[in-house]
């Protein structure tokens, strides 16, 4: 269907975006990509990855993000440690969609001595994400044994975890910020108030 480029056909796009008529509007949707396609190439990329989760291909060219050619040379598996002991400063970045989809964790430290930034990610999800996606399952089973994703039987253990490892990198004395998404930050907030009151 990607080959085909069927992916354009909106009565396609609940496949590619399953919370299709739940979490976001049919009609909205579809007035999203008419407007892509009236804007031009790049505005449609945009529109192809956040609203029907088609990968932004390193070989679009039209008015490309710069970073797409040096993204195939910085393939590399960089240890959470390695990056809090040779980093100057530490950023992260979250990101969550809620039970049925992945939250996710980004944090990225700048090489005291280089210069160059490093990456690690993780992400959690939900039994329930699982369950309601039965064609991700494989996959999300696949990350979970390569590491990169965890996945929760209880609600709120993804975001204690999160916040753990957010400590550890205030701990370092390296963290500047901590970007967050309105939903996330809720969560956080609760879970924060929550170990206050327990004492853990």
């Amino acid at each position: 269907m990607v080959a085909k480029k069927e992916y354009l056909n909106p009565k396609m796009f609940y496949i590619t975006n399953p919370n299709l008529g739940a979490s976001v509007d049919e009609g909205t949707l579809i007035s999203k990509y008419k407007r892509a396609e009236i804007e031009g190439a790049a505005e449609m990329q945009g529109f192809l990855a956040k609203h029907l989760n088609i990968q932004i291909y390193t070989t679009f060219r039209v008015q490309n993000w710069a970073g797409a050619e040096f993204w195939e040379s910085a393939k590399d598996n960089v240890d959470l440690d390695i990056i809090l002991d040779q980093s100057d400063v530490i950023e992260v970045g979250i990101d969550g969609g809620g039970l049925d989809d992945l939250l996710g964790l980004a944090i990225i430290g700048r090489d005291a001595a280089t210069g160059i930034w490093r990456l690690w990610i993780r992400a959690w999800a939900n039994l329930i994400a699982l369950e309601r996606r039965k064609s991700e399952e494989s996959k999300y089973r696949d990350f979970e044994k390569n590491g990169d994703l965890v996945i929760v039987e209880e609600v709120g253990q993804d975001v204690k975890q999160l916040g753990d490892l957010i400590r550890k990198c205030e701990l370092s004395g390296l963290l500047d910020r901590v970007g967050v998404d309105p939903y996330v930050w809720a969560l956080l907030l609760m879970t924060l108030r929550q170990e206050m009151r327990t004492g853990s």
